[in-house]
């Protein structure tokens, strides 16, 4: 009887110590998920602001363009 329990008891530890590994690799793959959202997330900003850029350009150019025009 004894060694069903210490059997019992080995078991219970390795299940522990693959649901601990398991644990692990979901959190790692999330922090892999949350670096690729940040890079993704800088990537739109860094095309936001150089549209932005260009199209005020281009509006700053078709306003003096009319102010030449019809000065």
């Amino acid at each position: 009887m004894d060694t069903n329990k210490q059997l019992d008891e080995k078991i219970v530890e390795k299940n522990e110590e693959v649901n601990c590994i398991d644990q692990i690799s979901v959190l790692y793959n999330e922090g892999i998920n949350s670096t690729d959202k940040i890079a993704q997330s800088r990537r739109f900003n860094f095309f936001v602001i150089v549209f932005s850029l260009f199209a005020s350009t281009c509006i700053g150019v078709i306003l003096c363009y009319l102010l030449y025009v019809f000065a």
